[in-house]
């Protein structure tokens, strides 16, 4: 009889029906379970009109009410709680730690450790974000306009070692896509796509790196716009600061930059498409008041453009104890004390700061005298600024967003801007030369960019049915923001490391991905029916399978012969040897009886466990080897005493870790095969170890308990001592630190 091919495809569907069902009947009968709840609720007088109206009103009140009811009584491993109590819990731990604890006290909730699984279900390793382009496929067709901005955020130079992924996380890591070395990450390069329509903003990756490198940072540019466009994402600039490398990358991407205002280009293509470089107006802004700030004396057409009015407008101020309707003070001339507030620039290049100038000069004050080049400075710069940094639709003149009726007047201002900032000159060896010439060029260069990029981009959206367009999209204002809340998320500690970085970046993402939000730093992708929610799934982290391959240690001893040879033990006691092999041994027993203490926890075998500490009635280990002193002066009744055989396995894991490390050297190189390879060659040698007396059972299926005592003991001491060479590499490295000096400086400095 012959079988339809159709035959098995019809199982299947079968089999689906056959589930569907099942699924629909638990549903029918939960739902008829909380029914006769509430009725019998009411029927004993627990359920009143108010709450069944607060119920009612509010689902997320519903959900913990009645988890609660069906959860008080049982134990916590056994409670179960829907994706909607799931996802308030997540808000509001994240939003603060103390309220949910409070809130646990009066509602049967998760545990944060309980919830911490589910954050660690979201991937946040370095590279680019491949689920947030996937659902950024879900934009509308109409909201797909967008702007890549490109930021680095410092961060602290520290090493740690993951147990889970057996990693180092603080090396330089570019998620693959290129080669890396072995040094500790000194700074985070983050992308982030900003929507040009309706606000929508999203970090789509990031790397590691110990310095910004041009043409690596072109490559990752190249590579994300290549993403952006496959997810249906229309990509028109890139935005960075005027940092060298940035330029650097520009000139790669094929931009035209020159000291030439007509020849600069900021235009370039990639793989047909037509993409602007934009310089960040707000860091230009910072750099003019610095170019500024630090030759005192530029000269213009009008004449002398003077940075002493400036410091004669805060003198008079605070002499007269009022403002003339600016924001000037001591810390807006000391400058470079403060050089990294933005805020400072912007109010010292302003409108606010000419209209005094010029007050003053118009009432023959002293100091204030043929100020009009000044003022003409500041009121230009300003005008600039504000042309390039629109924030709201209905914004009146130089505020206003770019719309069919005003760009071509706007752009006729920004370009004789230009020109006029192009022609200042400063001074150099008693001459004037042009300041486009000189070391403090790149806010020219940076501006020139910006006008360029933004009127053509915002010409281009204007053809296709864009009513009009805010500037401020463009800015770098955006990532500036993230990396606040980046830092905000472990208190007091504004300098994380890579690995508080990363914890940090899963918290965030998965809070944007559960709740609209409203107002802050960082929003959601898009809001109602266009919304793309849910990026990561709320699941519980699931644990590593063994690719086929891989190295096997649990049953098994290989055949082969491991990369580092066993019989190499006294190279290991060498090494040792030059630390002080006595005083190591004392630790290493100590570490042990630590290590014993959890691993005894996964043992039920009595044997097992009975070898594994020292009988109190052994004295010749313990007292004439002198090794266990330092466990028996620091011992107060809580530490235990490890046998001598288990005292051998940690002697010869430390030994091959020394050799394998090169004595300690090559930390940063270790990863989960050399991990593996240290536990196979300690078991390998201990098993043939004719002076090694252990538990010698083995149970169905070819599992030796001696093997797998050792592998337990192994794999902890080594994830405990990878985690203290891990955090010492990084000190020796980093130095000394001086930044909780100076913190404390000011803390106390009027104590």
């Amino acid at each position: 009889m012959q079988v339809s091919p159709l035959a098995p495809r019809l199982r299947k569907l079968e089999k689906k029906i056959c589930t569907l069902k099942r699924k629909l009947r638990r549903k029918t009968n939960k739902v008829n379970n909380l029914l006769r709840l509430i009725h019998n609720l009411k029927r004993k007088g627990f359920f009143n009109a108010k709450i069944e109206k607060l119920l009612n009103d509010s689902d997320v009140a519903a959900e913990l009410f009645l988890h609660h009811v069906k959860n008080k009584e049982k134990k916590t491993n056994a409670r179960r709680y829907s994706l909607q109590v799931k996802k308030f819990c997540l808000n509001l731990l994240y939003t603060s730690r103390k309220a949910y604890n409070y809130c646990r006290g009066v509602f049967s909730l998760p545990s944060p450790k309980t919830l911490a699984h589910f954050i660690s279900n979201v991937e946040a390793e370095p590279g680019f974000f491949s689920n947030v382009f996937q659902h950024l496929r879900g934009l509308a067709e109409d909201d797909r306009d967008c702007n890549l901005v490109i930021d680095a955020m410092s961060i602290k130079q520290d090493l740690k070692f993951n147990p889970q992924s057996t990693t180092n996380i603080g090396l330089c890591d570019m998620g693959g896509l290129t080669v890396t070395k072995s040094e500790l990450a000194t700074e985070s390069l983050f992308f982030m796509l900003v929507g040009l329509k309706r606000f929508w903003k999203c970090p789509v990756g990031y790397f590691l790196q110990n310095k910004s490198n041009a043409s690596v940072q072109t490559s990752l540019i190249k590579y994300c716009l290549d993403l952006a466009h496959e997810a249906g994402l229309r990509v028109r600039s890139v935005t960075f600061d005027g940092a060298a490398t940035n330029i650097a990358t520009a000139r790669l991407l094929g931009c035209s930059i020159t000291t030439d205002l007509q020849k600069i280009d900021s235009s370039f293509k990639h793989d047909g498409r037509t993409y602007y470089v934009i310089l960040d107006v707000v860091h230009m802004l910072k750099l003019m008041r610095n170019c500024f700030g630090t030759y005192k004396t530029l000269f213009s057409a009008q004449g002398e453009i003077n940075w002493t009015f400036i410091v004669n407008l805060v003198d008079l101020q605070n002499t007269l104890g009022m403002k003339f309707g600016n924001k000037l003070s001591a810390n807006h001339i000391e400058w470079r004390k403060n050089k990294m507030k933005l805020s400072l620039a912007a109010q010292t290049i302003s409108s606010g700061a000419a209209t005094a100038i010029s007050y003053l000069d118009s009432e023959n004050t002293a100091g204030f005298q043929n100020s009009g080049a000044t003022v003409e400075f500041l009121v230009k710069g300003d005008k600039l600024f504000d042309i390039l940094n629109s924030r709201l639709p209905y914004g009146r003149g130089s505020k206003a967003a770019l719309t069919r009726a005003n760009i071509g007047e706007l752009e006729k201002e920004s370009l004789e801007i230009l020109e006029y900032l192009f022609r200042l000159e400063h001074l150099e060896n008693g001459m004037e030369k042009l300041l486009v010439n000189s070391k403090r060029k790149t806010f020219l260069l940076g501006f020139a960019l910006s006008v360029k990029s933004i009127f053509k981009i915002a010409k281009s959206l204007h053809s296709e049915d864009f009513k009009f367009v805010l500037t401020h999209r463009f800015s770098q204002d955006h990532l500036e923001l993230f990396f606040s809340k980046l830092r905000s998320r472990h208190g007091p500690n504004t300098n994380p490391n890579a690995a508080q970085l990363k914890i940090s970046l899963k918290q965030i993402l998965l809070h944007n991905s559960l709740k609209d939000v409203e107002s802050g730093n960082v929003k959601n992708l898009t809001e109602e029916e266009n919304a793309v929610n849910n990026i990561f799934e709320i699941k519980w982290r699931q644990k590593k399978r063994k690719a086929k391959g891989e190295l096997e240690f649990v049953d098994i001893l290989p055949t082969e012969q491991p990369i580092l040879d066993w019989y190499c033990a006294k190279k290991g006691e060498e090494i040792l040897s030059r630390h002080g092999v006595n005083l190591l041994h004392n630790i290493v027993n100590y570490v042990g009886g630590y290590v014993v203490r959890k691993v005894m926890k996964q043992i039920y075998c009595d044997d097992c466990r009975n070898s594994l500490v020292r009988p109190s009635t052994e004295h010749s280990y313990a007292q004439s080897s002198g090794l266990a002193k330092f466990v028996r002066l620091k011992n107060q009744g809580g530490l235990l005493c490890i046998s001598e055989m288990t005292a051998k396995i940690f002697k010869r894991t430390e030994e091959l870790l020394a050799l394998k490390t090169r004595g300690y050297e090559c930390i940063p190189e270790i990863d989960g095969k050399a991990i593996q390879c240290v536990i196979i060659n300690v078991a390998t040698s201990l098993l043939e170890d004719t002076n090694f007396v252990f538990c010698d059972k083995v149970e169905s299926g070819m599992r030796c308990h001696k093997l797998e005592v050792i592998k337990l003991l192994s794999k902890r001491y080594i994830n405990i001592r990878l985690y203290a060479l891990t955090k010492q590499v990084a000190e020796n490295i980093r130095g000394v630190s001086t930044r909780h000096q100076h913190q404390n400086a000011i803390k106390f400095a009027h104590h």
